[in-house]
């Protein structure tokens, strides 16, 4: 049997070229009661790219998520003007074997991470690597490693300093 690939890039990839004018900023986005098998990441925002480098994304909400089989970090490069806000409440997020310890989000210009009762599964925690002004909230989150270690928040601002929570 021929082995393939079964996943795909990103849950939700967002993208805004200079093709038409965005008249009001993108937000206000809630994707909720799903299960997504094997996604590379959950939400890539790669503002500055040929593709996406007209209006920035506001904010998204996940609520009530499965992620099973993540194996890249959450890329979310915004611009200073419009920073984006992102929510994630009651979701399990489970690392894909061999990368059990790669950052969750790195970004520049996040406004908001609010991580509400998440479960964490074969990862070492949420791992975030942001500006010093992201605002953090981190509420109940639960790390569960098949090893059985648990492994507090990680924080790294962008200045270097590192902060567990």
């Amino acid at each position: 049997t021929v082995k393939c690939r079964h996943s795909c890039h990103g849950v939700f990839l967002y993208y805004c070229d200079n093709r038409a004018a965005v008249r009001k900023t993108p937000g206000n986005i809630l994707i909720r009661n799903c299960k997504f098998k094997n996604p590379d990441a959950i939400l890539t925002q790669p503002f500055g790219h040929i593709w996406c480098c007209n209006r920035a994304l506001d904010n998204i909400t996940f609520e009530n998520c499965i992620f099973d089989g993540i194996c890249d970090p959450m890329n979310l490069e915004c611009p200073k003007e419009e920073p984006l806000s992102l929510y994630m409440k009651y979701c399990t997020v489970v690392g894909r074997e061999g990368y059990e310890d790669i950052n969750f989000i790195v970004g520049n210009n996040i406004a908001t991470v609010d991580l509400d009762h998440i479960l964490f599964e074969n990862l070492q925690g949420p791992k975030i690597v942001c500006d010093p002004n992201t605002k953090i909230n981190i509420k109940k989150f639960k790390p569960k490693k098949k090893t059985g270690s648990d492994k507090k928040a990680e924080i790294t601002r962008k200045t270097g300093v590192t902060q567990e929570e």
